[in-house]
């Protein structure tokens, strides 16, 4: 009998370790993300989600964290060997451009601007393209330049109001973008003035002016990317930010893709290949067959920033309050939540709403008893009705 309960309590020891190895050793949950601004490397995808960068296989999977820092990491581009990765960073208290190794460790920053330095992409010789606001001068124009990243001999190339670029693999030509979006016109959408952005080309090798070669383009070009002896770039000519190609003279223009609910934003070229942004997700257009494709990507996160925390300054979240008729109930909103309160021992009440709305700008009606608000959702705004008790 002893020998048989001392078997038994084995067996239960045994089970029990078994169930906590399963517990404590389990492979990691991994979860979709908001991904943003991806850059190639030949079998890489390196892009920002958040607000670090992460690096995952070309053909999706994890993700490997490679920045921890508070500050956030964006716009990264990758060297054309596929070691290093430039980016935007904010460590030292303004924003500056940065390098990495593809594999992570210590960044190092390589320029020294002041503010508003931000990563444009690489020279063939492995300098990073940057654009900066000119110190020269009472316009504070952009200007593009180049920094050496080990001995950080910097460049400023002769071009005003330059904002974006990529140089030809021989290093002989530089396509670059004037006005149109830059860094206080992200959001800017199917503008027509006289601001717009063209694609202009530059002889490095001597050139003394620069040619506008979509000058006849009546849309906004961004973002040159050179791949073989195509040039593309993203075109709002349709009403929707997608991706065009052209020869190298800015002819024969060609629409490679047709999104409609989510413009493209940030993309970057590589080996046959263009990654870009499509909402919160990220895509691969393979320019061979020009087949799209979206990259599948896990991240292994605790997500702290999705953790309930205490708002030590509810102010800052503040966003509007409005008496009610009768001079005594006021509707606040703050923090996408509606609340009708009143002085003294008044009663204060929440009104529920589902935590994927987000409400604005309530008010009572004239008798007190309704609360109306904008209310917004994934499928736009909408005026909603409720009760105030």
């Amino acid at each position: 009998m002893t020998r048989a309960r001392h078997l038994q309590g084995l067996l239960t020891s045994v089970a029990s370790m078994a169930g906590a190895m399963a517990l404590f050793g389990s492979p990691a949950v991994a979860a979709e993300g908001y991904y943003r601004f991806p850059t190639l490397t030949p079998d890489r995808l390196v892009f920002t989600a958040e607000g670090d960068l992460w690096s995952t296989p070309l053909a999706g999977g994890t993700a490997t964290r490679l920045t921890s820092h508070a500050a956030q990491e964006t716009k990264a581009s990758a060297s054309p060997d596929g070691k290093w990765i430039a980016f935007d960073a904010s460590y030292d208290g303004v924003q500056e451009v940065y390098v990495i190794s593809v594999t992570g460790g210590a960044p190092r920053r390589v320029t020294f601007e002041g503010g508003s330095a931000t990563t444009v992409g690489w020279t063939p010789a492995g300098e990073v393209l940057y654009a900066s606001q000119s110190r020269k001068g009472p316009s504070g124009q952009l200007v593009i330049s180049a920094v050496e990243p080990k001995t950080l001999a910097r460049r400023a190339l002769p071009l005003a109001d330059a904002n974006d670029a990529a140089v030809s693999a021989d290093g002989k030509w530089l396509y670059f973008t004037r006005f149109g979006r830059t860094f206080a016109r992200d959001n800017m959408r199917a503008y027509r003035g006289g601001m717009m952005s063209h694609i202009w080309r530059f002889d490095l090798a001597g050139g003394k002016e620069a040619q506008a070669i979509t000058a006849d383009e009546p849309a906004n070009l961004r973002r040159p990317m050179l791949s073989g002896d195509k040039l593309y770039a993203i075109s709002d000519r349709d009403g929707c930010d997608n991706i065009w190609s052209m020869d190298l003279d800015g002819q024969n223009l060609r629409q490679l893709t047709r999104f409609k609910d989510y413009c493209i934003g940030a993309a970057s070229v590589s080996n046959g290949n263009i990654a870009f942004q499509l909402g919160a997700d990220i895509h691969v257009l393979t320019l061979a067959d020009q087949s799209d494709r979206k990259v599948a990507i896990d991240l292994v996160s605790d997500f702290d920033q999705m953790r309930p925390r205490i708002v030590k300054s509810p102010l800052d979240f503040f966003e509007s309050a409005r008496f009610g008729p009768d001079g005594r109930h006021v509707v606040v909103t703050a923090l996408g939540r509606v609340a009708v309160m009143g002085p003294n021992a008044m009663r204060r009440v929440d009104i529920d709403l589902p935590r994927d709305l987000r409400p604005h700008f309530a008010l009572l009606s004239p008798d007190g008893k309704t609360v109306y608000a904008a209310v917004s959702s994934a499928t736009g705004t909408e005026i909603w009705r409720m009760a105030a008790d």
